[in-house]
């Protein structure tokens, strides 16, 4: 290999450029985004700046055991199933599949560019975990642990993180953190304080007038906002009042129509309404995240511990599909068996406003958070759940077989997946195949085969690295923007909008009607 000896001692411009585009095209880009941008910072603070974050985002990690406190205005009854634990596991392991949100670990959450940390706490059985109405497996502060051993590893990036208890920003004793004793808020948040020591963004240096490059120089590069603000961190000046989170939720799941309305003028109106946070050293957040309509998790209760005869198994999955408004869904009712399949619904639309942002130069807020974020920083919006495994059969679309005692053929594009039934059973639209006759046979699942579209995902990440390139660029005629935001446009093209007809699962390739034209929607 030859190697360039003159790049060494003394190298060109065009060469230097060359190497950070190399830089940001690599893998491991994504890892380092903010120090990689940060030649472009001039007086920009933290908030200027536009971070992709996730909501939920320690859910990776939950158990089957109710959390105390996990229910939200019910901690008498959380408390309860919290003691019966494993006596009711099967129960837990239902509550848990509706409150994962994520799959990434915390680490692999911010080797992939998340830098906005929806981390979400509460004293349960004596401990401080994380939680999302079941208890995390592991104890919060080792899983804080990880993001100070990632801060070290890591000595030009910076991250934002949310303490509360389910996303209230505002609330404050027993509203917060039910039952919970000042003095334990303030046990925990010692222990925090020690972890990250000099690390945490004091308030002597105000984030809406220090420069990020200042931080960065100080070496203080963790910002914690807490809610309950005053209890949980005795007015830490280490730490920022959660009431200084503007937190905008939008029209949900059940209706994209509207939800896609809402971002849009969001977008539009971002710069001027930063701006006029900025005055009161407010931090934007916006989320993404879309719970399940109204019937959904009743819906499926009923069909995973009722079932047929006891519930009208076909009139639950219509009722539950038509919760989602989205046209052709009943056809073939779909119901959703997970949080996360219902967010990769929900991220398929998503895709659609954040690509328009980029497109038609809007603004963003100081911070998104969403569900269902992949490896590469993507919005996982296919039809595999994020938690399957490469070659997992994905079996949102499913028939089932006459009796039979093994080895299932199935028709022409399905594929078995091992799932029997012996009594009474639908397909997905609604034929019914009634209990085997013979005892040692029974129906098998077939599920239909997907296309190369079931792991899709959208470049979420590296669209709002895309945009803070170009706030930061605003004006500027310099190669090295030039360059950059070249490089980092290469990346997006990667995996760029892609819609497709699949009425059976809600995504529509020509539905619902745009409040914009998305030119670069890419038909599959």
């Amino acid at each position: 290999l030859k190697f360039d000896f003159q790049l060494c001692i003394s190298p060109s411009r065009n060469s230097m450029r060359a190497l950070a585009e190399t830089a940001i095209l690599a893998d491991t880009f994504l890892g380092g985004w903010i120090t990689q941008l940060t030649p472009l910072l001039t007086n920009q603070t933290l908030l200027d700046l536009s971070l992709p974050g996730t909501h939920d985002t320690m859910t990776y990690d939950l158990s089957t055991t109710v959390s105390d406190g996990g229910l939200d205005d019910l901690p008498g009854l959380a408390a309860i199933l919290h003691d019966l634990g494993p006596s009711i596991k099967d129960v837990g392991a239902w509550i848990r599949k509706q409150a994962i949100t994520q799959n990434l670990s915390i680490t692999q959450q911010l080797d992939n560019g998340i830098r906005f940390l929806d981390f979400r706490v509460m004293l349960t059985g004596g401990q401080w975990r994380a939680l999302h109405c079941v208890q995390s497996n592991g104890l919060a502060i080792d899983y804080l642990t990880e993001v100070k051993n990632w801060m070290d590893a890591h000595p030009g990036e910076m991250v934002v993180i949310w303490l509360s208890k389910h996303g209230n920003t505002c609330a404050k004793g027993n509203d917060q953190f039910p039952g919970v004793k000042v003095a334990d808020k303030q046990a925990f948040w010692k222990q925090i304080e020690t972890l990250f020591g000099s690390l945490l963004v004091t308030s002597d240096n105000p984030v809406n007038t220090t420069p990020v490059k200042t931080l960065l120089s100080k070496n203080q590069r963790v910002v914690v906002y807490a809610s309950d603000y005053a209890e949980f961190t005795a007015s830490s000046p280490a730490a920022i009042d959660g009431c200084l989170i503007d937190n905008e939720l939008k029209a949900g799941a059940s209706n994209q129509t509207q939800a896609m309305a809402d971002e849009a003028a969001t977008f539009q109106g971002a710069v001027a309404h930063i701006a006029e946070n900025k005055k009161q050293n407010k931090f934007f957040l916006m989320s993404l995240a879309g719970g399940p309509p109204g019937p959904v998790m009743a819906d499926q209760a009923k069909l995973k511990f009722l079932n047929y005869p006891l519930v009208n198994v076909t009139a639950t999955r219509a009722q539950c599909a038509a919760a989602f408004n989205i046209p052709g869904l009943t056809a073939a009712p779909l119901c959703p068996p997970s949080l996360v399949e219902v967010a990769q619904i929900n991220n398929y639309y998503k895709q659609l406003s954040l690509d328009a942002a980029i497109q038609k130069g809007w603004g963003m807020p100081n911070a998104f958070y969403v569900d269902a974020v992949d490896a590469g920083g993507l919005l996982r919006m296919g039809t595999r759940p994020l938690s399957a495994k490469e070659g997992d059969v994905t079996c949102d679309v499913f028939k089932y077989t006459k009796c039979i005692t093994k080895d299932p053929v199935c028709d022409s594009g399905y594929v078995p997946d091992n799932t029997t039934a012996h009594f009474d059973t639908f397909d997905t639209d609604g034929n019914n195949h009634t209990t085997c006759g013979l005892p040692w046979q029974n129906h098998y699942r077939c599920c239909r085969v997907e296309t190369d579209t079931e792991a899709a995902g959208f470049a979420y990440v590296d669209s709002v690295i895309l945009y803070n390139v170009r706030a930061a660029c605003q004006g500027s005629t310099s190669q090295q923007c030039k360059g950059v935001e070249a490089a980092v446009e290469m990346r997006r093209a990667r995996n760029p909008v892609k819609r497709w007809e699949d009425a059976w699962t809600g995504r529509r390739a020509q539905w619902p009607t745009l409040p914009w034209e998305a030119e670069s929607a890419v038909l599959v």
